[in-house]
């Protein structure tokens, strides 16, 4: 017999060790093992969240104050990975939730950064 193989071309990419971020259809925000070890995400409780419009990056503030409640959401510990859960935020800049995408998470400043548009 001349068994062929079949391989995935959708799977090429080993995302065991990227530090990637998902946004979920109902406004969430769901870290990778590797981003969460990479950026220290587990010592923070809370995260502020920012949108720059002329970039199309959205900005996370890591932190455990929580001097004003209105100003951050609670970081917590989903099924297998820690989320944000923020419809409030793409809500009011009316960014797209409808499809859950995978996006690559950097360190800029002293911020999280998630570029939506390439």
């Amino acid at each position: 017999m001349n068994w062929v193989k079949f391989e995935r071309s959708d799977m090429l990419r080993d995302r065991a060790d990227t530090p990637e971020v998902s946004i979920w259809k109902k406004g969430t925000i769901a870290f990778t093992k590797a981003a969460e070890e990479q950026y220290g995400i587990k010592q923070y409780r809370y995260a502020s969240l920012y949108f720059d419009p002329d970039t199309k990056k959205i900005g996370i503030k890591l932190t455990n104050d929580r001097s004003r409640p209105k100003d951050v959401f609670k970081i917590t510990q989903g099924k297998s990975n820690l989320v944000i859960t923020a419809p409030p935020f793409f809500k009011k800049f009316k960014l797209s939730t409808e499809k859950t995408k995978r996006y690559e998470v950097l360190e800029e400043d002293d911020m999280l950064v998630i570029k939506l548009a390439s």
